[in-house]
């Protein structure tokens, strides 16, 4: 299945991690097209909720119903309602938070 994950408000150290994480979608049956967060529709939005941009985008992207993997490098997370990783996690725990939202969506 194709997939669109966009990135907003990442450290630069992360946004390689970002892509990996895209990458490494293909182990749970995901073609992943990778991009910068423009405000247009997506599946998974990669925000860092201690930016001001990505905490910014997340809320946008909650709004129009899309999901959010939330990145902070302190242990600040945003709502309930998203995922949360440390910035530092290795991108393989990335994608399977990212796989087991999209797992719920089209489950529910």
């Amino acid at each position: 299945m194709r997939i669109d994950i966009r990135i907003a408000g990442l450290p630069d150290y992360a946004a390689p991690r970002a892509r990996l994480a895209a990458q490494l979608m293909a182990a749970f049956r995901y073609e992943a097209e990778f991009s910068a967060w423009d405000g247009s529709r997506c599946d998974v939005l990669i925000a860092d909720i201690e930016d001001g941009y990505g905490k910014s985008c997340m809320e946008q992207a909650l709004q129009s119903g899309i999901c959010v993997l939330a990145l902070s490098g302190t242990g600040t997370f945003g709502p309930d309602c998203v995922l949360k990783a440390m910035t530092v996690a290795p991108a393989a725990h990335w994608a399977e938070l990212m796989a087991s939202m999209l797992q719920a969506r089209s489950a529910a």
